[in-house]
């Protein structure tokens, strides 16, 4: 999975290159990419690390939060109050594919991506050298932020908790 399959309006991404060393005034973030205490692939770190440089993270941070924290919050309290319930999953996730597709970058998206296939790796990882490998696996591997926008996010959370709850029955079964 490459970063121009994450993004179609992406340029090219320049691989991160640590800055010369000022022994005085350290470079956290070259510290941060350079270190090899957990293995994590480079392209994967680089994004990482240019993704938290970004100015809209120090800016813009924090009142993006206090506004998605209020939004909720009313959205939470009308549901309770609301005699029926309502929920509509395909709209929520075409909302979060075109937020991310407008407001969120590039090296973000890939990550996010990732982060989905990663999941579905370990999953099917402990299948299969768990206590009961004909376990459902998970099949949900997008290549594309837009390949979000069919119920993957919801679908993610619901491998991982059957996983959950099939693996702890398997465990108890087969000891």
């Amino acid at each position: 999975m490459n970063l121009e399959t994450t993004k179609a309006t992406s340029s090219p991404i320049a691989p991160y290159t640590p800055q010369l060393r000022d022994r005085r005034n350290p470079n956290a973030w070259d510290a941060l990419y350079l270190d090899q205490a957990i293995p994590v692939d480079p392209t994967a770190k680089a994004y990482m690390i240019r993704d938290l440089q970004n100015w809209t993270r120090n800016y813009l941070l924090i009142p993006i939060k206090l506004v998605a924290n209020i939004f909720l919050a009313a959205i939470l309290i009308l549901k309770r109050l609301l005699p029926w319930q309502f929920h509509n999953y395909r709209l929520m996730h075409r909302m979060a594919v075109w937020f991310l597709n407008h407001f969120v970058t590039p090296e973000a998206c890939y990550l996010i991506v990732r982060h989905i296939n990663l999941g579905s790796n370990i999953i099917n990882f402990l299948i299969d050298n768990g206590p009961n490998p004909t376990i459902e696996k998970s099949s949900l591997y997008p290549r594309t932020v837009n390949d979000l926008a069919e119920n993957v996010f919801l679908e993610h959370d619901l491998i991982l908790y059957n996983f959950v709850l099939d693996y702890n029955q398997a465990q108890q079964e087969h000891p």
